[in-house]
């Protein structure tokens, strides 16, 4: 099963995309800023980040920049209140980025993380 990093500076968003995504099966760990997150990425491997935008001692922005340089194989998949996001371009090839707009239903969660996944296969 892929390993999947969930990071939110909100709890409870935090612990309803774990609770979803370990009763799929999936490998699971949080991160509660994404500073905990970046220090997560780098001593650790990921299939997927998933992650806020707006979150304290460094954004989700400035995670996601990191993680395109740092980790080109990573899936990224952002889950924010904001209505839109453009995300950086990435090379044909690798892994996407996408994005569900808060708040997010179960189906769909499972919905784009398989769909992010299978691209990686």
């Amino acid at each position: 099963m892929p390993r999947i990093l969930v990071a939110d500076d909100d709890a409870l968003i935090r612990k309803y995309i774990e609770i979803i995504l370990n009763a799929s099966g999936h490998d699971v760990s949080v991160a509660v800023d994404g500073l905990d997150a970046r220090e997560q990425l780098e001593a650790e491997t990921f299939d997927l980040l998933i992650t806020d935008l707006m979150m304290p001692r460094l954004s989700g922005e400035d995670l996601i920049a990191g993680a395109v340089e740092d980790h080109p194989d990573l899936a990224i998949l952002v889950v924010s209140a904001k209505a839109s996001y453009d995300p950086p371009v990435r090379e044909e090839g690798l892994p996407g980025i996408g994005f569900l707009q808060k708040p997010v239903r179960a189906t769909a969660l499972k919905e784009k993380i398989d769909s992010l996944i299978a691209l990686q296969e």
